[in-house]
């Protein structure tokens, strides 16, 4: 008998640590994935006036990106969708 709720015991225990931990980890991840799919604001440094490509900063990282007639939808660092302002003046 004393063994049987032993058993028991071990059972409630072990399903609780299989499936909290990595469920709350997979699940803090899908949501961070999806916040990176919702577009922010960049942060518009100019352009340079070398390569004629828009300087930014990505919202997120903080990733100095360049990019040619405001194309980068995406920063190649992090991931993060990135939104141009519509009164950058291109």
């Amino acid at each position: 008998m004393k063994n049987e709720q032993n058993n028991e015991k071990s059972v409630k225990i072990n399903q609780q640590n299989i499936f909290s931990e990595p469920v709350t980890t997979y699940a803090r991840l899908a949501v961070e994935a999806l916040e990176k799919q919702n577009p922010k604001e960049v942060i518009n440094q100019g352009i340079n006036c070398k390569s004629g490509n828009w300087t930014i900063i990505c919202p997120d990282c903080n990733t100095s990106i360049e990019s040619p007639r405001k194309m980068a939808k995406y920063c190649p660092n992090c991931g993060q969708a990135l939104k141009w302002s519509d009164n950058d003046g291109d």
